[in-house]
């Protein structure tokens, strides 16, 4: 059996059945590369499985913009970046609010 006739009399039948839009072999290559890079797999690694020899390939094609790695570096950054105003904020307000004792002793 060929592998379109494969795709045609198995996968689709198999996907309808479980309520999923139909796809190609090609959606598992994506599927594997989405979880590797979801789960931090080496980009080296990810070359390997996909038997990429281009690495540009992997990234444009198979590694989402909007990545797990973004999504948790843009709210550690968010989390930092609030953190350090928050700082500044107490220490300014400390600084306006001191007595004049605490000011001289520094």
């Amino acid at each position: 059996m060929g592998l379109e006739l494969v795709v045609k009399r198995k996968l689709y039948p198999l996907l309808a059945s479980l309520g999923i839009d139909r796809s190609g072999l090609h959606a598992f290559r994506r599927g594997n590369s989405t979880l590797m890079d979801r789960l931090g797999v080496p980009l080296k690694l990810r070359i390997e499985r996909l038997a990429h020899s281009d690495p540009s390939l992997t990234f444009g094609v198979y590694t989402h913009v909007a990545s797990e790695d973004d999504v948790r570096f843009a709210e550690q950054l968010d989390e930092w970046q609030s953190s350090e105003e928050d700082t500044r904020r107490l220490e300014a307000h400390e600084e306006t609010n001191s007595k004049p004792e605490d000011k001289q002793s520094k």
